[in-house]
């Protein structure tokens, strides 16, 4: 009996192992367009994690890299850098996907879930593949004035990444709720909120929650983000809510130039 249970035990740790094996392109690896760009999120040159800053440009380099992407499962270290690492999946210069690594604490984040992550495989990428890149912020007005320039800067050949302005909102705020019977999770909070927001405007509005690092190292609120325009800002009262400034929006578009 014994013998059979550690050989199921086994045969059960053998298929944990083949299901953690998974990259950061398994659901684009078929695409031959794809590439990969890793890059710190910020880009002084000597910002932290600048050293890891990889391209990854052709398929044949994404297969053979493939030990280098994989990570592993779900985690409960949701641990936060100020200054982080980003993985982007691009094709045509767009995003389709994208990861948020902490090196420092060995986990990559993925539709807010986390995941392990041996951030040591980046240097492994770097050193074969460095990138060296400049990023370039413009600001239009609107998003009339973007489409008229947006052909001719993804005809750009030293462009490697643009990130379009995200229209569609005036602004955002924040309001930052005391974390309460009421206001347990930001789930409850949204409940609360929208229909406080609806009799307020008839204009669409976003309310979003971010693992920002006040919502991290204070647990006793919650901060949540509105987007919307700025007359419901100033329209809203809320008992016991604190409510930060207005945030016009800037619409810029990031573009990501190879030197």
């Amino acid at each position: 009996m014994i013998k059979r249970i550690v050989l199921t035990s086994a045969l059960l740790m053998g298929g944990l192992v083949m299901a953690q094996i998974n990259t950061f392109v398994d659901a684009h690896k078929a695409d031959p367009k794809v590439q990969l760009i890793g890059v710190s999120n910020e880009i002084a040159a000597d910002a932290k994690y600048v050293k890891y800053n990889f391209y990854l440009d052709n398929a044949t380099k994404i297969a053979q890299e493939k030990y280098n992407l994989e990570y592993g499962f779900a985690t409960d270290n949701r641990s936060v850098e100020e200054e982080n690492f980003m993985v982007y999946v691009v094709k045509d210069k767009k995003i389709i996907d994208q990861w948020l690594i902490n090196p420092g604490f060995y986990n990559a984040f993925h539709d807010g879930i986390a995941y392990s992550y041996d951030a040591d495989k980046l240097q492994n990428l770097a050193t074969k593949y460095p990138l060296s890149y400049e990023l370039e912020r413009i600001s239009y007005k609107n998003e009339k004035e973007f489409n008229k320039a947006k052909a001719k800067l993804y005809q750009e050949v030293s462009a490697l990444l643009i990130i379009d302005p995200v229209f569609g909102f005036e602004g955002s705020f924040e309001l930052s709720f005391p974390k309460n019977e009421q206001f347990t999770s930001p789930e409850a909070i949204g409940e609360f909120l929208k229909p406080q927001l609806e009799k307020l405007t008839k204009n669409k509005f976003d309310i979003s929650y971010a693992i920002t690092e006040r919502n991290f190292t204070d647990r006793d609120q919650i901060t949540m983000t509105v987007f919307g325009d700025m007359a419901l800002h100033k329209k809203l009262q809320l008992d016991k809510v604190t409510k930060g400034e207005w945030q016009a929006e800037v619409f810029e578009a990031l573009v990501y130039r190879k030197k």
